[in-house]
C-alpha cells in the first residue's frame, strides 16, 4: 500500500488534511458550494422569467400587437427546440 493511502486511512478526521490536490478542512463546506450555486442560479432563473413574463411580453403586446401574436405562436419562450402545439 502506498504511504499516502496509509496516512490518509489512519489520519484523525478532525485534523486538516494537506495532502493531494485539494486542501479540504470540512467536507460539508466543500459540498455546500454546489448547493449554494444551485440555489443562486435558481433564483436568477426565476427572476429572469418573471421579468420577461410580467414586463417584457406585455410591452411587446402593446407595441406590436399583431406581429407579437404571430411570433409568439411560432416560437417557444424558453426551449428553442420544442415546437408549440398547432392551433385547434
Amino acid at each position: 500500500m502506498h504511504p499516502s493511502v496509509r496516512q490518509f486511512k489512519t489520519a484523525n478526521p478532525l485534523n486538516l488534511i494537506m495532502t493531494g490536490m485539494l486542501f479540504v478542512r470540512s467536507v460539508l463546506a466543500f459540498l455546500a458550494l454546489p448547493v449554494m450555486v444551485g440555489i443562486y442560479g435558481s433564483g436568477v432563473a426565476i427572476a429572469v422569467h418573471l421579468r420577461v413574463k410580467l414586463y417584457e411580453e406585455p410591452r411587446l403586446v402593446r407595441d406590436f400587437p399583431e406581429d407579437w401574436v404571430r411570433y409568439s405562436a411560432k416560437v417557444a419562450r424558453w426551449n428553442p427546440f420544442r415546437r408549440p402545439a398547432p392551433p385547434r
